[in-house]
């Protein structure tokens, strides 16, 4: 069973000829929408079954195989915290972004997105963690616009920070985009990993990033690239307290109907047994279970 449709679906699928045996592939995000056409169709029509996390993909990888091969929409799930944070009274409400700083989170727009809120006599802060190529650009313009002091670059966090992260955060903010060779995410663990912890979402209207946020009930959307856009929806946010303990709690709703790991990972299994790679119950031997995984 091979993580990703490009480099290394090409790997497992010469192993899997080489060793004679059947394969599956779980295509993500940028590795369906950069991956030429023809290449991504006779990867996926020679395996048993491709596993993706987005409707929008499965749609798109469907449409490549026809009949050939089933393609199943998995979300990968998380794990729901017993208890979601309450909404910090702090002086300065955070804004929490996290993820590699890479063109496709859009972090730009949400540095510009800060300025002008800043300009509107806002009180807030940004948090951003992550490492990654844009990172020097970003504090860069983060300068150049004046809001160096509202906006705190945090670098590569460890679990236990991320969770601390998102317990003194108000709202969690990632806008999303889709880059010119076709780029872009899928559904955003972190996003599905906030609204766990009952924060409000702001982003964008991407397709991917809908499955996950429903506009007004668990967050804000806002077209890509739209820094005012943005900065009108976090100061809907960050000016109404009653607004983000609503959409908080709904965010945490959707992940437990939609996005709990437990209640996701059965489906991975069925699709797996289905395309006969692992067995299809758990055998037991004498006393003890005999634990199958995906090889």
């Amino acid at each position: 069973y091979v993580h990703f449709i490009h480099k290394p679906g090409t790997f497992g699928r010469f192993a899997a000829r080489l060793a004679g045996v059947p394969f599956a592939l779980s295509a993500h995000a940028k590795d369906v929408w950069i991956t030429p056409p023809e290449e991504l169709r006779a990867k996926a029509r020679d395996a048993e079954a491709v596993l993706t996390c987005t409707q929008e993909a499965s749609a798109y990888l469907r449409e490549l195989v026809g009949n050939a091969t089933p393609v199943h929409r998995i979300y990968h799930g998380v794990d729901l915290p017993r208890t979601a944070p309450t909404d910090k009274k702090l002086n300065a409400p955070v804004v929490l972004a996290i993820g590699r700083l890479v063109e496709k989170k859009g972090l730009e727009t949400l540095i510009r997105a800060a300025a002008l809120l800043l300009l509107r006599g806002i009180d807030f802060k940004v948090r951003i963690g992550g490492e990654g190529p844009e990172w020097a650009r970003l504090q860069r313009l983060a300068h150049e616009l004046g809001v160096a002091e509202r906006v705190a670059f945090l670098g590569p966090l460890l679990e236990d920070e991320v969770v601390n992260e998102y317990g003194r955060a108000s709202i969690f903010a990632l806008p999303c985009r889709v880059l010119p060779n076709g780029d872009r995410d899928g559904v955003p663990n972190v996003i599905v990993e906030a609204m766990a912890n009952g924060l409000p979402v702001v982003s964008t209207t991407l397709s991917s990033v809908r499955e996950a946020v429903v506009d007004g009930e668990c967050g804000l959307l806002v077209q890509p690239g739209d820094s005012r856009g943005l900065a009108d929806a976090l100061e809907r946010l960050l000016t109404a307290r009653e607004l983000r303990a609503r959409l908080g709690q709904g965010a945490r709703r959707r992940v437990q109907d939609r996005f709990e790991r437990q209640a996701n990972l059965p489906a991975v299994h069925a699709a797996l047994a289905g395309a006969g790679l692992i067995p299809s119950k758990v055998e037991r031997v004498g006393t003890r279970a005999k634990q199958w995984t995906a090889a």
